[in-house]
């Protein structure tokens, strides 16, 4: 769990470092955007790799499709730190989360309403914690939730 915080603490991180460094995150923004979706594929790659099924296609697919309209990352970015903790290499998935974390925080301004919803967003698949033997179960289709919902997120600058 203090892996979850400290990738949560990283999108403050991102705000402070958009605060210092503004002019120079507004001039390489097309290779910022560039790196966060190299990091969402690399996460995606991962894993995928980690547990594929075939029902893991299907909950992409249906992942993609909802979370098309739904363009809030951190929802994302909260599901999958969840998931990592029952993976077998997380600290691989850990680190890459925690880097696009920074990233994507660090493209916009520091606002309160947006650090609120991004705060309930990260936070609600922790709920599901007391479902753990139930997502040891069906791990490859909330995986596939979670692959669904980070590309989705994939966007131009």
């Amino acid at each position: 769990m203090l892996e979850a915080i400290i990738i949560y603490l990283n999108i403050f991180l991102g705000k402070l470092l958009h605060a210092i460094a503004g002019k120079e995150i507004h001039q390489w923004k097309k290779q910022i955007t560039f790196l966060k979706n190299l990091l969402i594929i690399l996460i995606s790659l991962a894993l995928f790799y980690l547990s594929f099924d075939l029902k893991m296609i299907i909950s992409v697919v249906i992942a993609f499709v909802i979370f098309n309209y739904f363009r809030n990352i951190y929802l994302s970015l909260g599901l999958t730190v969840f998931l990592s903790m029952f993976a077998a290499a997380s600290i691989l998935l850990l680190s890459l989360i925690l880097l696009l974390t920074l990233i994507y925080s660090s493209l916009s301004k520091f606002k309160t309403k947006e650090i609120i919803i991004s705060t309930m967003f990260f936070a609600m698949p922790f709920a599901l914690l007391f479902l753990e033997t139930f997502i040891k179960a069906n791990l490859s289709v909330f995986t596939g939730l979670a692959v669904g919902s980070l590309l989705s997120n994939i966007k131009g600058p």
